[in-house]
């Protein structure tokens, strides 16, 4: 099953240390993971994840921002 994720603020930061942060707050954008349908059940107007599926649903989130710092790594060292 996939559950689609409402992103209410993005907070972009590729340095360890910096005085100010950026928030980015997007209208209406969702991201949609994919859980196995045994982590997920559906109660009335509810989705409700196992413990298991929450596992998975912030695993996914984190290894895509992983994912674009690494990208980003690269680019840089590219560029030396």
């Amino acid at each position: 099953m996939n559950i689609a994720v409402k992103i209410e603020s993005l907070m972009p930061d590729r340095t360890n240390y910096k005085q100010y942060s950026t928030k980015y707050a997007p209208d209406n954008l969702y991201v949609d993971v994919e859980i196995p349908d045994e982590e997920v059940r559906e109660v009335e107007n509810q989705t409700i994840l196992t413990e298991r599926g929450l596992q998975i649903l912030i695993g996914t989130l984190a290894d895509v921002a992983d994912d674009v710092e690494i990208e980003h790594l690269h680019s840089q060292a590219r560029k030396l």
